[in-house]
C-alpha cells in the first residue's frame, strides 16, 4: 500500500509532494497553532487534535485493510 498522510497547510496553498504515490488522502484538521489561549488550554488542544488525528487514521487505515 503506497499511501502519503500529511498535515498541510491548505490557507495558505502548501501540499507536500510525493512522487509515484498511489493514493493521495486528504482530510482537514484545525490547526491548533491559530489557537489563542493560556498554556493549559492550548495543550489541551494539542492533545485534542493528537486524538483527533489518532481516531482518523484508526478508521481510515482499519477500512482500507478490510477489504
Amino acid at each position: 500500500m503506497d499511501i502519503a498522510v500529511t498535515l498541510c497547510q491548505e490557507e495558505k496553498g502548501v501540499y507536500p509532494v510525493f512522487r509515484g504515490r498511489k493514493k493521495r488522502c486528504i482530510f482537514q484538521f484545525e490547526d491548533p497553532g491559530n489557537y489563542a489561549g493560556d498554556e493549559k488550554a492550548t495543550r489541551a488542544r494539542f492533545y485534542l487534535l493528537r486524538d483527533e488525528i489518532t481516531h482518523w487514521i484508526d478508521e481510515f487505515f482499519g477500512e482500507q485493510n478490510s477489504g
